[in-house]
């Protein structure tokens, strides 16, 4: 059948068109067009690529069952998500049916491409880009943008962040976070708080350092002249104002009288009120 089919593609890209084209087309209810004709030899190259042979054999497109025009919808999102993994993966006939009856045709073309990267994720998985959604130039501009909101925030680019990029980036992607919903991650994430303590207090890693500057001179008062950030967390944690009031609010607590209690120390009335 794949010979076959090759040989008939072949000769169809030639301009000769014979009945075997026609009647296999016809028993795969599928229109002859130059549309379809690319599918195929999509198919057929990405078959002969992955050794997966004989896709075609015994399959039709359902008449009545499944929409054609979703179907061929689903084909053009296959062949530009085929092209961004370097013609390297490419769904089936079969699978592509599934999208065309299960709806897949009206998602956007992102949650097409990340449906069909899941098809084969251990063969994606070398391909962020395409779990995305996203070819790979939209992926690098997406992360760029989102590393610049997250130096914005934390000023940090070792290792430690990468950890949690790591982590978030992916989701990001696919979800097409905009800077503003990377932002509240940021914000809102208690790990990052506790790394990155200046974001609790809602400033970005220049506030930061401009409050370092504004108050080196108060904190070298507090804590001496070898100063770290953990010094100026702690101020911002506990102000200079709050820490002189704990540190002078050592005073005697008065202790209860040992006689009778009166009406208005066991609080059935009032201190001084007459009965």
């Amino acid at each position: 059948m794949a010979a076959d089919l090759g040989k008939l593609l072949a000769d169809y890209a030639a301009g000769n068109t014979d009945a075997g084209l026609i009647s296999l087309l016809q028993k795969m209810n599928l229109p002859l067009t130059s549309q379809t004709t690319e599918f195929l030899a999509d198919e057929q190259d990405m078959a002969i690529a992955s050794g997966r042979t004989g896709l075609f054999n015994g399959w039709s497109l359902p008449a009545g069952s499944t929409s054609r025009n979703d179907f061929f919808a689903m084909m053009t999102a296959a062949e530009g998500f085929a092209a961004s993994s370097g013609w390297q993966f490419f769904p089936t006939p079969q699978q592509l049916q599934w999208a065309a009856n299960n709806g897949m045709a009206q998602k956007t073309q992102q949650q097409q491409w990340s449906w069909m990267a899941g098809l084969n994720s251990k063969g994606t998985a070398s391909m962020p880009w395409l779990q995305a959604g996203m070819t790979q130039q939209s992926y690098q501009t997406f992360n760029q943008n989102m590393m610049s909101v997250w130096d914005q925030y934390t000023g940090d680019t070792g290792a430690s962040a990468q950890n949690y990029l790591k982590g978030i980036l992916p989701t990001a992607a696919s979800q097409n976070w905009s800077a503003q919903q990377f932002t509240q991650w940021i914000q809102q994430n208690q790990g990052l708080q506790q790394a990155y303590g200046w974001i609790q207090h809602g400033m970005n890693y220049n506030d930061f350092q401009q409050y370092k500057l504004n108050n080196q001179p108060a904190a070298a008062a507090r804590f001496g002249s070898k100063l770290n950030d953990s010094n100026y967390l702690t101020m911002l944690n506990q102000p200079l104002s709050q820490f002189n009031a704990q540190s002078s609010a050592v005073q005697s607590v008065p202790q209860a009288p040992s006689g009778p209690a009166t009406a208005g120390a066991s609080g059935f009335g009032r201190q001084g009120e007459s009965h």
